[in-house]
């Protein structure tokens, strides 16, 4: 009976084994963030700032868009306002030199939206040109134009974020730069539940729309564990390494996954169901961490708590083996009944044998 019991137990942790290992196989590629270049103030002069040159190096280091402000830059740099058609030159200019999948956000220059948005119908560029702007969600939502809006809120509740959201699908992103809302409660509660598929940007090039968080490795594994998926930096190139980091990391977990399951279906039966247990919620943890978007430091720690249990699971079975050896049979209980009963006849023997030696003495 005990048999057929461990071989029932052993086939269906199998089972289970192997739709871990088809779960995995559907959703096999990590999700990833969206790098914004916080492309202000970066240098002394208007020319550099708004050449093609400039804003192409941010492409070629690994941004998917480049944020530019326009109007309050000209000004301070030229002294002089910028003319619409000045504007427009340079937003074509700059398309030409914007690869395939990759956009530019223009700052302060929702006033010539309707312009902006005829340019960028005329050169086939509405996936490439992305207005961001801090009206109201009623006044865009009155707009016509086809471009993507950046929709910024600043507020502390939660339900007047939400309407940005809906506004924002289905091609709109959302950003958020309250230090209010960093609360990390209610920003996981939004980021991770109400916004869906829209892309939500977290600023971290300030300080004072980030809530103190630097925009280096550790800010940046905060925000990412509390939703966004966008993040915009000043430093683009630590940022693009620091993907590329959670890119390989994701390479090494989805290898942990694939040997601990290979263990798991082929010798389930010989560790202890509480050690395999434990296993197996690491490594579906594990999976559903390469499911969603996840930190480096997430990723780091599915694959320490995965090997932390296959190690537990190694020392379980050694002293499921140990055990094993005593495991009671019908083989081994007629053994033992036979080695009892042999060393009760021997002992009888011995008393009787003692007897008749001790009645041989007295009868000398």
């Amino acid at each position: 009976m005990k048999k057929i019991i461990i071989s029932i137990f052993s086939i269906f942790l199998i089972i289970y084994c192997f739709t871990f290992v088809s779960f995995a196989e559907e959703n096999d590629d990590a999700k990833s963030f969206l790098i914004i270049s916080h492309h202000f103030e970066c240098s002394d002069n208007a020319e550099d700032y708004l050449s093609t040159e400039s804003i192409a190096s941010d492409f070629e280091i690994g941004a998917d868009m480049v944020a530019v402000s326009f109007i309050p830059e000209w000004i301070r740099y030229t002294g002089r306002e910028i003319t619409i058609e000045e504007l427009l030159d340079i937003i074509a200019s700059i398309v030409e030199i914007i690869p395939d999948g990759k956009a530019i956000i223009l700052d302060n220059a929702w006033e010539y939206r309707d312009e902006i948005d005829k340019l960028a119908e005329s050169l086939n560029a509405d996936d490439k040109i992305i207005l961001r702007t801090t009206e109201s969600t009623k006044k865009i939502q009155n707009e016509s134009i086809s471009l993507r809006t950046v929709s910024i809120y600043s507020g502390g509740i939660v339900f007047s974020a939400d309407e940005r959201v809906r506004f924002s699908k289905p091609n709109g992103i959302l950003q958020f730069q309250s230090k209010n809302y960093f609360n990390p409660f209610y920003q996981k509660l939004f980021t991770k539940h109400f916004t869906s598929d829209v892309p939500v940007i977290t600023p971290m090039y300030d300080k004072n729309l980030c809530g103190q968080r630097t925009d280096s490795a550790v800010g940046w594994d905060e925000m990412i564990v509390r939703g966004y998926t966008a993040i915009e930096t000043a430093n683009v190139s630590g940022l693009v390494d620091y993907r590329d980091q959670i890119n390989v990391q994701s390479d090494i977990l989805k290898s942990v996954l694939a040997e601990e399951k290979e263990v798991l279906s082929l010798q389930s039966g010989l560790y202890s169901t509480a050690s395999v247990k434990k296993l197996s919620d690491a490594v579906k943890k594990g999976e559903n961490s390469l499911k969603e978007l996840s930190s480096l430091s997430e990723l780091q720690t599915c694959c320490a708590e995965i090997r932390l249990a296959h190690d537990k699971l190694a020392l379980s079975y050694g002293e499921d083996t140990t055990l094993g050896a005593w495991n009671i049979t019908a083989g081994k209980v007629v053994a033992s009944v036979l080695c009892g009963m042999g060393l009760i006849g021997i002992e009888l023997f011995m008393i009787k044998h003692k007897k008749r030696r001790e009645n041989e003495q007295n009868s000398n």
